[in-house]
């Protein structure tokens, strides 16, 4: 998915009930805007990370309450 508006991206009921289970080689979420994104399981699977932020300084996305795992092993994470 590529985030290019503003946008709440929220999951329905608690952290880990709406999960999105990406299985590919390009990154779940794609931000290119300041959005707000809560409530999310992310499981991703492949040689990409889960969500990918670009478009330099001026793009700070807030991530609330998110769960991001690789179900497939052991991953690789960068912050």
């Amino acid at each position: 998915m590529v985030v290019t508006k503003r946008l709440l991206l929220r999951g329905e009921g608690g952290a880990g009930a709406t999960r999105l289970d990406q299985r590919a080689n390009s990154p779940a979420l794609r931000l290119e805007r300041a959005c707000v994104v809560s409530d999310i399981d992310v499981d991703m699977t492949g040689f990409r990370e889960a969500v990918h932020i670009a478009g330099g300084a001026a793009v700070a996305p807030l991530l609330l309450r998110c769960i991001l795992r690789c179900s497939a092993g052991p991953s690789c994470e960068r912050v």
